[in-house]
């Protein structure tokens, strides 16, 4: 339940959104990520892979009209090519690129590509997270979430998977998320600044 004051009660023992919070959502309406995760999957179907300009006419059209668009999505939805958004955002926001934005809409990605090849279905992951988010951890993630997910819908261990998936990173990204994705690391294990919560929120998310 984003931003935590929606109005929310249990009926029959299932839970019932009833509208509310900080963007006036109507009851039942989902949020930012699932709109896009759902405009993602509508095109891949369509497309039969992922078409750069319909992905982004379908984010911009929703954009339009949305209650509320993530910080660096917005930024890079406000150019009306995808053609270097993410990088101009990420320059409009003082150089920072990371975020959980795009894993959050990554789900479509491993239903695409549930039968099909580890490199297809990490071009995909990474290639719409690069879309609205300039930072190679957000690309990472959304690739060891797709090979989770697809795991998990072919009734395997999503954990093993992630094991997996972490030597077939580049090194440098192997060590770092090796790193993170440790029993012992906590967000307290690096010093706090703006962008190193912006990729603690996406270790969190990862592992959700």
């Amino acid at each position: 339940l984003e931003f935590r004051r929606v109005l929310f009660r249990s009926v029959g023992g299932a839970g019932e959104m009833l509208g509310g919070g900080s963007f006036c959502w109507s009851p039942g309406e989902f949020t930012d990520d699932t709109a896009m995760a759902v405009a993602l999957a509508e095109s891949l179907a369509q497309h039969r892979g992922l078409d750069h300009a319909d992905v982004w006419r379908r984010w911009r059209a929703w954009a339009g009209k949305a209650s509320d668009v993530g910080t660096l999505t917005r930024l890079a939805l406000s150019n009306t090519t995808h053609a270097g958004a993410a990088a101009r955002a990420a320059t409009a926001n003082n150089g920072h690129a990371a975020g959980n934005g795009s894993l959050m809409r990554n789900v479509p990605v491993a239903l695409f590509h549930h039968d099909d090849t580890d490199d297809d279905l990490a071009r995909l992951a990474a290639g719409h997270s690069a879309l609205t988010h300039h930072d190679r951890d957000c690309d990472h993630a959304c690739v060891l979430h797709a090979r989770m997910v697809r795991a998990a819908l072919h009734g395997d261990d999503p954990f093993a998977a992630l094991e997996d998936a972490l030597p077939e990173l580049p090194p440098d990204a192997r060590t770092r998320w090796a790193a993170l994705l440790a029993p012992s690391w906590t967000p307290r294990s690096e010093e706090h600044t703006s962008e190193l919560q912006s990729r603690q929120y996406l270790v969190c998310r990862l592992l959700l």
